[in-house]
């Protein structure tokens, strides 16, 4: 029965389940992409220095997922004179994963098994270096998911439960056309990415994303919004203008009345990078975003800051104590916080050789998060609410990593990352290694150990062993959940 008391009860905890089996942090500033780690022939693209971190990008930077997950479409070469014989390019890649996860109390056959696929097609068409079209889907598959099962509480008044997605399950992730207006005037239409901010694990000021991201994902599963951007660039000055008109918003904008609007300037003073954005939605209070990015001695810094209304979240407070042995029965009260709310983010990496023909880099980040829970506490009601956000859910969070492109002796296509993510309020943390090495020219090989410790019960060693609540219109059964101990996970990928 706990396995179904997982599924429903804890079904929003899944997502930072599965986030935290697939995680890693990943390179500096913003992380090598496995072009570059491995050496592939595509690989030789310089990397962007710190000053230019923020600017926006047609996919999400995040692990790269660009290059590795969508192949060589998602490399935007709009702006260059490259041309091609044929103006139509067909492509993806080929994604497989298996997961084993240990929690508290299993026996080694009782551990999770997940194997996730995914697949990216793309068409990319260019019929000259001033118009371009994409269409890129994504279609994802899990053969140890049971489709045909049902949660035994979606019937029960009050539970907030995730939508089934559908296995197989296909989205659209792109679909856009781009060209400019007298080579001076840049514009996209259509299904799109564009990612705001400069700091590498959490974005407060990502407004236009229609989901936060997970900070240690090795891709960034999250789709395109659907939106008209103009890109105006000052190439003198190497400064960047944008306006944009939003189509998806709290939900698809139907009428005049329900469009959005989004601007941002980006200025560039010697090797720092400022930027400042607004949105303004119909029905919603206007966002404002800064971050700056910049070099500072021989450290990479940079750092971001969103100014909110208060009214814009919904949090919970409780009259009295929580009884830690029965959380949910407690008096809860939802409730805005007055005034405005400054979410931040910030850090710094460093690069240095440790031989000759080797280097390493390492970083840390802190993201201020005014909105998250006060106690661990408040957890099993944020997930019973299908509120818990995962690693948003604390206040204050630390992300630091280390990661070698390249190892010595002959070790040239393999590359290590060690990551360590912590949530400061409630002490519970997550460590992993990767590895990935580049065989065959064209196979990547991926694999990783993931330890979690720390507080059991808080964000990242989340685990519950509660008794049956009565909250007079029904009555809960008793409920566990399994705190994670550690996980083993495997991949291969290649580009179809």
């Amino acid at each position: 029965m706990s396995g179904a008391i997982l599924h429903g009860l804890a079904g929003g905890l899944r997502v930072a389940s599965v986030g935290l089996w697939v995680a890693f942090a990943a390179r500096a500033q913003e992380r090598p992409s496995e072009e570059e780690l491995f050496s592939s022939p595509d690989a030789g693209q310089p990397q962007a220095p710190a000053a230019e971190a923020a600017r926006e990008v047609e996919r999400p930077p995040e692990g790269e997922d660009a290059q590795r997950l969508s192949g060589p479409a998602a490399q935007s070469r709009f702006d260059t004179a490259e041309e091609k014989a044929d103006p139509l390019d067909v492509g993806g890649t080929l994604y497989l994963r298996a997961i084993a996860t240990l929690r508290e109390r299993d026996r080694l056959v009782d551990m999770p098994l997940a194997a996730p696929a995914l697949v990216d097609a793309y068409f990319d068409a260019r019929q000259s270096e001033r118009v371009r079209g994409m269409l890129l889907a994504r279609m994802r598959y899990d053969p140890t998911a049971d489709a045909a099962s049902a949660s035994p509480f979606a019937e029960v008044p009050g539970i907030q439960l995730p939508p089934r997605r559908p296995n197989p399950s296909i989205d659209l992730d792109q679909l856009w056309i781009r060209f400019d207006v007298g080579r001076a005037a840049f514009l996209t239409v259509g299904k799109q990415h564009v990612r705001w901010g400069a700091s590498r694990f959490w974005n407060p000021t990502d407004f236009l994303s229609p989901e936060r991201k997970d900070p240690l994902a090795v891709f960034d599963p999250r789709l395109g919004a659907n939106m008209l951007k103009l890109h105006v660039p000052w190439e003198a000055k190497g400064w960047n203008f944008y306006a944009i008109g939003l189509l998806d918003n709290s939900g698809p904008a139907n009428r005049l009345g329900e469009l959005g609007g989004a601007a941002r300037a980006e200025v560039l003073f010697g090797q720092t990078e400022v930027g400042a954005d607004a949105v303004v939605v119909a029905g919603r209070r206007p966002r404002y975003g800064f971050d700056c990015s910049s070099a500072l001695g021989p450290l990479d810094v940079y750092g971001e800051v969103a100014l909110r209304s208060g009214a814009d979240f919904r949090l919970w407070r409780v009259s009295g104590e929580i009884d830690p042995n029965s959380p949910l029965t407690a008096a809860f009260e939802q409730y805005s916080p007055e005034g405005v709310l400054a979410l931040a983010s910030g850090g710094a990496t460093f690069t240095f050789n440790y031989t000759e023909q080797h280097a390493a880099t390492v970083g840390a980040e802190y993201y201020f998060n005014p909105a998250g829970a006060g106690s661990p506490l408040l957890y099993p009601w944020l997930i019973y609410q299908g509120q818990l956000q995962p690693f948003h859910a604390g206040r204050h969070y630390l992300g630091v990593y280390a990661a070698a492109i390249g190892l010595p002796g002959g070790l040239d296509e393999v590359g290590l990352t060690l990551s360590n993510i912590g949530n400061l309020s409630d002490f519970s943390f997550v460590s992993r290694l990767d590895a990935f090495v580049r065989a065959l020219s064209y196979l990547n090989v991926e694999g990783y150990a993931a330890l979690h410790y720390g507080n059991r019960g808080g964000e990242l060693r989340f685990g519950l062993d509660l008794p049956a609540a009565d909250f007079g219109a029904f009555q809960l059964p008793a409920v566990f959940v399994p705190s994670p101990i550690f996980e083993l996970g495997a991949g291969l990928r290649v580009s179809l």
